[in-house]
């Protein structure tokens, strides 16, 4: 004869946040009770203007290869993707 033994679950807190997230319509798992706001990049455009004065900076030019460089560029295999 087997015996049955009775396992006593007690609530958790991931429980509680579980359902309080599925109440709110959200995934159980996403973590945390409250919604998280993203930043965009037009968060940080009144950074540099406030910073440097500016809204753009121009990029830097390209550097020339060395010999070494161009050699092993003309010596490499293009394959296409």
């Amino acid at each position: 004869m087997t015996s049955l033994r009775v396992v006593i679950v007690k609530p958790s807190k991931y429980d509680a946040m579980s359902r309080m997230a599925s109440a709110r319509g959200l995934h159980p798992m996403a973590g945390g009770i409250g919604r998280v706001r993203r930043d965009r990049a037009g968060d940080y455009s009144e950074l540099p203007r406030r910073t440097f004065g500016i809204d753009q900076a121009p990029l830097p030019s390209s550097l020339p290869l060395s010999r070494t460089e161009e050699e092993i560029n003309r010596r490499a295999k293009l394959v296409p993707a």
